[in-house]
């Protein structure tokens, strides 16, 4: 296995982590605007903690592996699992964009909770399931289409890119 996957591998535990907090932040019981405030504010961090590491290198590095099976023959099934995951990056992005209006919604009318708990849902079910493709079908088609000149050129962003945000 590349030491890129096997750092995208890493990161996906992360964020898995993050996204597993999100649904009991958002289910748990608000008495009060304060506590309401407390929660809307935790789960914005949950999300700011993801988007600093979706936003930076990880979807970076993805988005360039991805680009590369793109240049090469592929069987159809495979350009389809690459057009899918390329697409699913900005669906991803889609759905972190509407659960942010959601939870502002919530901040203004306590009869939204329902709706955030939903938005909430959708987007922690999306992004697992994204992460499981990416680690059962894409890092393996990586793997075994990619020329070691691609890992190194990828090995060489990758690492300059994780030192931007750091």
């Amino acid at each position: 296995m590349s030491a890129v996957i096997s750092s995208l591998r890493d990161e996906h535990k992360t964020i898995s982590r993050i996204l597993f907090q999100l649904l009991p932040l958002a289910q748990r019981p608000c008495d009060s605007d304060e506590k309401k405030r407390l929660v809307v504010n935790q789960i914005k961090e949950k999300l700011m903690q993801l988007e600093a590491l979706i936003g930076g290198p990880h979807h970076l590095v993805e988005e360039l592996m991805m680009q590369k099976l793109a240049d090469i023959p592929l069987s159809v099934d495979s350009q389809k699992l690459v057009a899918n995951m390329l697409a699913d990056h900005d669906l991803l992005e889609v759905f972190s964009e509407l659960l942010m209006l959601r939870i502002e919604e919530y901040l203004v009318q306590d009869d939204k909770k329902a709706v955030l708990i939903r938005a909430v849902n959708q987007y922690v079910k999306h992004y697992i399931q994204h992460i499981s493709r990416e680690q059962s079908q894409l890092f393996k088609l990586c793997e075994d289409q990619l020329s070691s000149d691609d890992w190194s050129e990828l090995s060489q962003v990758y690492p300059v890119q994780q030192d931007l945000i750091t």
